[in-house]
């Protein structure tokens, strides 16, 4: 992870799996002293970055 002359101070980190039966599972934990609904209001409003992200690497032919 890059620094920029901040530091740390929250972050959500949610994983996808799959049961043996194929449902979903998704798994979601949280670090930090930033509060939770913080964090997500955060989240999105990084939304349309990472979903252009997404599209540019689909064009490009990345995964």
């Amino acid at each position: 992870m890059m620094s920029y002359g901040a530091i740390h101070v929250g972050s959500i980190h949610i994983g996808y799996d799959l049961a043996d039966d194929g449902e979903p599972i998704t798994t979601v934990t949280t670090d930090g002293d930033m509060p939770l609904v913080t964090q997500l209001g955060l989240l999105r409003l990084a939304e349309d970055t990472l979903m252009n992200g997404a599209l540019d690497d689909e064009e490009d032919g990345d995964d």
